[in-house]
């Protein structure tokens, strides 16, 4: 059995008033913005937006700048796609900025979060913590500095692992296949 009388020395924070910052306002950001401000969790809920003009952007949501998400920021939840042009976008100059008691929460794609940086940040008390379901290198090296680090929960990329998220998954192929099938274009085009 663990040491129950741990405990005593563990303490966590409650999310509600807190304000959460989500960097990537596409399906699953607004989704999670939903989730944040009406299912429960009760959260001050903000983005960044690079080009807010034309986009559908609830109430609930306010959208600000990118300093300013990471200066007031109490967690900050990235769902940006990977590619080159978002390779390292959080790195040392933007956790520079983040709060003291700021966590960070990596559940896009590896190569969005520069890991040593991240790391650094959380040994050096910049930032609190971090909850990493993506990495650069999958699986991380054993050298990975975030392994080592006790403010850090780490999981092997597992973010859609769930029976209900493999169904419709699978139904979206077959609708997909049908659709080509029939002469159409896909709903979810394999993009290259």
């Amino acid at each position: 059995m663990g040491d129950f009388q741990k405990k005593f020395s563990l303490k966590g924070t409650d999310v509600a008033g807190k304000t959460l910052g989500i960097i990537g306002f596409g399906k699953i950001g607004k989704e999670v913005a939903r989730k944040a401000a009406l299912g429960g969790l009760d959260m001050r809920v903000i983005s960044y937006v690079p080009r807010p003009e034309g986009k559908e952007i609830p109430e609930y949501v306010e959208i600000v700048s990118w300093e300013e998400l990471l200066q007031t920021s109490d967690y900050i939840s990235l769902h940006v796609p990977g590619g080159e042009k978002n390779q390292g976008i959080i790195s040392k100059k933007e956790f520079a900025m983040m709060k003291k008691s700021a966590s960070l929460i990596q559940v896009s794609r590896g190569g969005v979060v520069d890991e040593e940086a991240l790391a650094e940040a959380i040994r050096n008390g910049q930032i609190r913590g971090a909850a990493v379901d993506v990495f650069s290198e999958e699986p991380p090296q054993k050298d990975n500095p975030l392994l080592k680090l006790e403010q850090v929960i780490l999981t092997p990329h597992i973010g859609s692992n769930t029976v209900e998220c493999m169904d419709r998954i699978a139904l979206d192929v077959a609708e997909d296949v049908h659709l080509v099938l029939s002469g159409k274009n896909p709903k979810h085009p394999i993009k290259r």
